[in-house]
């Protein structure tokens, strides 16, 4: 798992390497990935539907995530998650 820490973290590591990562059980590895500037719109998109909410606070705080992504995540059941995607949208856009 350390291993796995590293590469979702590492602002290098491939997207391919991102994309298969992003399956992960491990909700701390998905959440890493969810916040890496590296990870794709596909993949941010994707984890912006994840059940569990820190993945989703992180996606919501990634400026990489297409503005499509925050307007979704600008709707979400938690408050936090809704806040900051509306603040990553308005620093995107300044």
């Amino acid at each position: 798992m350390d291993e796995e820490i590293k590469i979702a973290k590492d602002p290098n590591t491939s997207a391919d390497m991102l994309e298969k990562l992003s399956d992960s059980p491990a909700v701390y590895i998905r959440a890493l990935i969810a916040g890496n500037k590296s990870s794709s719109e596909n993949i941010l998109e994707k984890l912006s539907k994840d059940k569990e909410r820190t993945v989703r606070w992180f996606v919501a705080n990634n400026t990489m995530a297409s503005d499509e992504t925050l307007l979704l995540l600008e709707k979400d059941i938690i408050e936090v998650i809704r806040d900051a995607a509306k603040q990553t949208r308005a620093r995107k856009a300044s």
